[in-house]
């Protein structure tokens, strides 16, 4: 019989080739500039959202703290009173009809008195974001939306005595608002 030998297994060399990786690196200042929103936007919180001729003033936070007081007392009130809103068929058609100018100040002054509770929910959502390795550019845009909106309807609310809502905003809210472009920075 035909025997084979045998022959231990012996692995021929092979020329290595090298590999080329491509890493798909973000520049470190893409990442600085959407935290650098984040800080503003918590710094503008500590700056006056409303100033009256500089003698009256309160920050963002303060306002948070207002606006907290103020939903506590809605809470506390249960009561089952009519409040004076029935259904009474009326024949006036103006109560119902109101002025798209009143209607601009008071989707203004909304807008403004959620103002600093908005920009740090934006900021804490910006940040959770960015930590996770993110772009907040989708909360910067809604950022920026609701602070163009509330130009828009700030400009169309009436002016009277000559005196508009923009005269009473502080630096902290110009501040908080323009703080959004920082999101929206690749």
């Amino acid at each position: 019989p035909v025997q084979q030998m045998q022959q231990p297994f012996q692995q021929m060399a092979q020329p290595v080739q090298p590999q080329v990786v491509f890493v798909n690196q973000e520049k470190s200042s893409n990442k600085v500039i959407p935290w650098i929103g984040v800080a503003l936007i918590i710094f503008s919180l500590l700056m006056p959202y409303i100033s009256i001729l500089g003698i009256f003033e309160v920050t963002g936070f303060e306002m948070i703290g207002i606006m907290g007081e103020i939903a506590e007392n809605f809470e506390g009130d249960d009561s089952d009173d009519d409040d004076g809103f029935a259904d009474d068929d009326t024949d006036d058609d103006d109560s119902a009809d109101v002025d798209s100018d009143v209607m601009a100040l008071a989707i203004a002054m909304l807008m403004f008195a959620f103002s600093p509770l908005v920009f740090l929910i934006n900021a804490i959502v910006s940040g959770i974001v960015l930590a996770v390795g993110k772009s907040p550019r989708i909360i910067g845009t809604l950022h920026l939306t609701y602070v163009i909106i509330f130009v828009i309807c700030g400009l169309l609310a009436p002016t009277a005595l000559g005196v508009s809502i923009f005269d009473f905003i502080g630096f902290g809210f110009y501040l908080g608002a323009m703080a959004g472009a920082f999101l929206v920075a690749k």
